[in-house]
């Protein structure tokens, strides 16, 4: 009878192979469980319109500690976030210095980098149109879901939020942007 000889290390093999099996399937259940603990974080932190924000807790460029109030200002307030290590962000300083120059009066505008700023390393801030934050608090990153670079928030004087957009202005916002503010952005 000619047959399969079983040896320890052929049984071994076989057991390893039924461990790693094992090993894969629970770890792709909870890949799959953290994936959706992952959307439902995120769909809670993510800011919609019509939501009501409190003041932002941020600092000055020198690092003394304010309060901005979008409800205070006679016109919406824009909060323009950015990091000074964000690609994107740097790509996209002349689109939102358009945003600010062609808005001049009708919207408030404001830039808040998450990161603290160091005049060295990073330039693009000098060159904002606006007053430059930094620093926000925990508080503030929560209320305002701040953490993806670059993202526009509007905000009524109410205190509601308008709109908000994650990311570059290219493509799909690009056109939102341009349509909702009634600007014109140079080609990135």
């Amino acid at each position: 009878m000619s047959g399969v000889v079983w040896t320890r290390s052929s049984g071994i093999g076989v057991i390893l192979l039924g461990l790693s099996a094992t090993v894969n399937v629970l770890l792709a259940v909870k890949v799959k469980e953290l994936r959706a603990d992952t959307a439902a974080v995120r769909a809670h932190l993510t800011l919609k319109p019509g939501e009501s924000v409190p003041f932002l807790d941020i600092a000055t460029e020198e690092g003394s500690r304010v309060r901005v109030d979008p409800e205070r200002s006679p016109i919406p307030t824009v909060v323009y976030t950015f990091d000074r290590d964000c690609g994107w962000c740097s790509r996209n300083w002349p689109a939102i210095r358009e945003v600010v120059v062609q808005t001049r009066g009708r919207y408030h505008v404001i830039g808040l980098s998450l990161s603290a700023l160091d005049p060295r390393r990073h330039r693009s801030p000098r060159d904002f149109p606006g007053p430059i934050y930094q620093g926000p608090s925990d508080a503030t990153r929560r209320a305002y879901g701040l953490g993806a670079t670059p993202q526009t928030i509007v905000i009524a004087p109410s205190g509601r939020v308008l709109a908000v957009w994650r990311g570059a202005y290219v493509g799909a916002v690009a056109k939102e942007i341009e349509a909702f503010f009634n600007v014109r952005l140079a080609g990135m």
